[in-house]
């Protein structure tokens, strides 16, 4: 389960993911993932009956250095701003 934010020029999704999480290791071993984006839960819907939808991706991992990175950032803490510790 990971954040993601939705960039809209391309259809990509920009995640942010520990280093130390098995995931992780398992994502850059292996960069054809599946990610499945469900509805937010609410009390009235058994969680089977959420709206979802799974995505075949290719990961492709931005280098810190570059305006890239930087731009994925700023879109990634935009929407979740809690999260800026999490990129030192």
């Amino acid at each position: 389960m990971v954040p993601f934010v939705l960039r809209g020029d391309e259809g990509t999704l920009l995640i942010h993911v520990s280093a130390l999480a098995t995931h992780t290791r398992d994502m850059l071993d292996h960069p054809r993932v599946s990610l499945m984006v469900m509805a937010e839960p609410d009390a009235a819907t058994p969680p089977q009956a959420l709206p979802r939808v799974t995505l075949q991706c290719v990961l492709r991992v931005l280098p810190r250095e570059g305006g890239e990175y930087e731009a994925a950032k700023a879109a990634y803490l935009a929407r979740f701003a809690d999260s800026e510790v999490t990129f030192g």
